[in-house]
């Protein structure tokens, strides 16, 4: 078994460190300590839809961003400027 960035991506082919899906191939590039981070962070702005009222509560749903680059490990910001924290090196 390959160690590296896993991929967990819902309803698309996932082969080792790469997604395909809709004619486009993407790479993991969130490594194992960021996904973490991403995921904590996640979920502490998502509680804040609990624990703030009225309409700031909403800045909570930004947490959905961070929380699910985690889990899925794929940042699109990442892939854009050409950055990874994956330790998996292309092949």
């Amino acid at each position: 078994m390959k160690k590296g960035c896993p991929s967990k991506a819902p309803n698309l082919l996932v082969s080792g460190n790469h997604i395909k899906g809709g004619g486009v191939e993407l790479k993991n590039n969130v490594g194992k300590t960021d996904r973490i981070i991403r995921i904590i962070v996640g979920l502490g702005m998502l509680s804040l839809l609990f624990l703030v009222g009225g309409k700031e509560r909403l800045w909570g749903l930004l947490g959905l961003i961070p929380l699910l680059t985690g889990i899925m490990g794929l940042c699109p910001f990442y892939a854009l400027i050409g950055f990874k924290t994956c330790p998996l090196k292309d092949r």
